[in-house]
């Protein structure tokens, strides 16, 4: 008897460890012929990086998750030789999960045998990824379509509107069926911001800073923890871009704005902060916003701790401190088509304009004419332009267009030391100095010259 009951308390309590094992366990199935070269890794998302929990060969797995992640979105990430293959988010509710994969016609098809609220969540974000589908294709057809009086343009209109609907029905459905689960945080923060529809830009922007946050909270611990604050984080971003083009421009002043809008509401999140900041940063790189980038590193990136050993950002910040506006511009040197060598010090010229461009920059054909013609009606200036070819013939096939101007050919482009000096990452930019040579201002287009001009 007394046997009996030492054996029972055994089973009991390894079935007790078992299940709380299994509790905190992700058990992952493959099938099919997987390739031995696959890599696959389980991450916990925070903020805009993520923290690897596993990585494995696709073998039947059972990946114990820490008892500290409660709740959270884990992504999943498929990998050979590095290249991304495949990525699937799965909700962690803190109960235990079994996902298959299998290979079908060298298609990877993903099941659940214990998958909790995933199946529907799945399901979800499948019915609004093709609703929005829809959206995105009426919203292109009303953007090419002239004729805003036409009955098929109103009739686009009107089926877009429906859809609108639909999705926020959808969302709603979802939200209700799913509140008392984490998986309706995710289903409310992706609910759909702003239609980029009705009214005017100004009045879109005015809509876009009310309602943003209103169904989106991005210091909410679990969709920090989740892909969704970077899939949120580039919808803002998305918009803001789209809302601040103007004449195929983009509205420096109202991009600041709004990503200090972004910022504030996570700025109790110093870890936060500074990465979405940085995330922020790369992007205004991409599209040549100087001011902007340089906003966020002075204002953001340069407050965080070890901003002076981050030698990249050292150089950016002095460099922002070279070329502010009110110091001298860095001196530029060149041999004419005589043989003489010529310095922008010694230019006597009321304004001096410096171009840098290039003749495969197509924008470049279409913003030069017009700053050609604006500044033959202005007195006294000089203008030295920088061309990035390393073809000869067709830089000076552009460049007698402009037989007024002074013209540099940079063959190294990108790594000519002008460009370097002056912070050049795109073509055209124009640089505007006082008879000086003390820098006014950094302009992308005639619009900003003339605001100094």
């Amino acid at each position: 008897m007394k046997i009996n009951k030492k054996r029972t308390v055994i089973i009991i309590a390894l079935a007790l460890v078992t299940i709380s094992c299994y509790s905190q366990s992700l058990k992952i199935n493959f099938k099919g012929n997987w390739s031995e070269e696959i890599r696959i890794q389980i991450s916990y998302p925070r903020f805009v990086d993520e923290h690897l929990l596993s990585e494995f060969s696709p073998k039947s797995t059972i990946i114990k998750i820490p008892d500290s992640i409660s709740q959270a979105m884990l992504h999943i990430k498929f990998l050979q030789q590095d290249q991304e293959l495949l990525e699937k988010d799965i909700i962690w509710e803190g109960t235990a999960l079994e996902l298959s994969f299998n290979i079908i016609n060298n298609m990877v098809e993903t099941s659940w045998q214990q998958g909790g609220i995933n199946p529907s969540y799945e399901q979800f974000r499948k019915n609004k990824d093709s609703l929005i589908s829809r959206i995105n294709t009426f919203s292109r057809l009303t953007e090419f379509y002239s004729d805003t009086t036409a009955t098929f343009y109103k009739r686009v209109l009107s089926e877009r509107e429906i859809e609108f609907v639909s999705l926020e029905n959808l969302t709603d459905k979802y939200y209700r069926e799913f509140s008392n689960s984490p998986a309706s945080q995710f289903i409310y923060a992706t609910r759909n911001t702003l239609p980029l529809s009705k009214g005017s830009k100004k009045n879109q922007l005015v809509v876009l800073q009310r309602d943003f946050f209103n169904h989106y909270d991005p210091l909410n611990f679990a969709i920090i923890n989740s892909s969704i604050y970077r899939e949120k984080l580039d919808e803002y971003l998305f918009l803001i871009l789209e809302l601040a083009k103007k004449n195929n421009n983009i509205n420096e002043e109202t991009m600041i704005h709004f990503l200090d809008e972004f910022l504030y509401k996570i700025k109790k999140s110093n870890e936060g902060l500074i990465a979405t900041a940085e995330y922020m940063r790369q992007l205004m790189h991409q599209y040549a916003l100087d001011n902007v980038e340089a906003f966020l590193d002075i204002n953001y990136i340069s407050k965080q701790c070890a901003a002076e050993e981050n030698d990249v950002l050292q150089k950016r910040l002095a460099q922002y401190s070279r070329l502010a506006i009110g110091n001298k511009a860095p001196e530029i040197e060149w041999i004419s088509n005589k043989g003489k060598t010529n310095s922008l010090i010694d230019i006597a010229a009321d304004y001096c304009v410096i171009i840098f461009w290039a003749s495969w920059c197509e924008h470049c054909k279409l913003v030069l004419p017009e700053v050609h013609q604006y500044l033959r009606t202005k007195n006294n200036n000089k203008v030295i332009a920088i061309g990035l070819d390393n073809n000869h013939d067709s830089w000076k096939r552009e460049r007698d267009k402009y037989n007024n101007w002074e013209h540099i050919r940079g063959a190294e482009q990108w790594d000519n030391k002008i460009v370097l000096d002056y912070a050049v990452y795109a073509t055209p930019t124009f640089y505007i100095l006082d008879k000086d040579k003390k820098i006014l201002g950094k302009c992308k287009n005639l619009t900003e010259i003339k605001k100094i001009l």
